[in-house]
């Protein structure tokens, strides 16, 4: 019976942090993740392609590929980082 009892919260919570997520405008969920992952230590590159590579139904977009693809010919330290160098 408990475990059933931890199930149906779970479920309920989930349905109300859906509800609340759906309910933000984007600028603020995006501003909220900016946050989280700067407060995490993780940088806009790697948010970028965590992002990017996340299980979500849908890939990367335009900006969001282009993006990668500057990543990957400038890098971190603006020198080329393809495979083997």
């Amino acid at each position: 019976r408990a475990r059933f009892a931890r199930a149906h919260l779970a479920g309920m919570f989930a349905a109300i942090k859906d509800a609340a997520s759906n309910a933000l405008p984007d600028t603020v969920k995006h501003a909220a993740k900016k946050k989280v992952n700067a407060w995490r230590g993780i940088s806009e590159d790697e948010a970028l392609v965590r992002d990017a590579t996340s299980s979500a139904k849908w890939g990367p977009h335009g900006e969001e590929l282009r993006a990668m693809a500057r990543l990957t010919l400038d890098g971190p330290s603006g020198v080329w980082r393809g495979a083997g160098g």
